[in-house]
């Protein structure tokens, strides 16, 4: 927060931090506290952001956190020491897989973020490939089409396949993990075909 280090805040930080946010809510800022990859912090850290969230006024909090994390927050929340941090949880958010089309979306922009001029650089397949692999994860799609791009570009080949994603996959070691159910696979473009 670029909080001046006085001697006073030196010698006492928590105080010093709440006379800033006293000031930052007079001047009718939000200040908003965002930890992301919260389930790599240590218990001791996740219960100094609970006596963080103490820092308030009788009716209104001077401080909002965000704690973000993959679903191993989730469990590391549950444990009986981490208690009063669960309870003072206010609204919980999750993502939910990306679904075939909505995968072929995401790489779609990513590719044109990237300088793509449109042309087909993935095979529908491959395109479902890294749907089945990924499980929807936006990380591991990622990861899946980075390295099917480099391997692309090794084999001198313009557009991609599903063989070089699956060649990504085994060489990320994604390939023993599945979905848990089967995903829906068809062309993409192709309407659904309902029974």
């Amino acid at each position: 927060f670029e909080i001046p280090v006085t001697p006073q805040a030196k010698a006492n930080p928590l105080l010093a931090f709440n006379d800033w946010l006293l000031a930052r809510y007079r001047a009718r800022d939000l200040v908003v506290l965002i930890v992301d990859e919260g389930q790599g912090l240590p218990i001791h850290v996740l219960e100094e952001i609970r006596l963080l969230s103490n820092m308030e006024l009788p009716n209104e909090k001077l401080l909002q956190i965000i704690l973000v994390g993959q679903p191993e927050l989730e469990a590391k929340l549950r444990r009986p020491d981490l208690r009063q941090l669960q309870q003072r949880i206010g609204l919980r958010c999750k993502t939910a897989p990306l679904t075939l089309e909505e995968v072929a979306g995401y790489i779609e922009n990513r590719l044109h973020t990237a300088g793509s001029n449109g042309n087909l650089v993935f095979e529908a397949e491959a395109v479902e490939a890294v749907h089945s692999y990924s499980g929807g994860i936006p990380r591991v799609i990622n990861l899946l089409c980075e390295n099917a791009l480099i391997n692309a570009y090794v084999e001198h080949t313009k557009v991609i396949p599903a063989a070089l994603v699956a060649e990504a996959a085994r060489e990320l070691q994604f390939d023993t993990f599945r979905p848990v159910a089967p995903p829906r696979l068809h062309t993409i473009g192709e309407p659904d075909r309902q029974s």
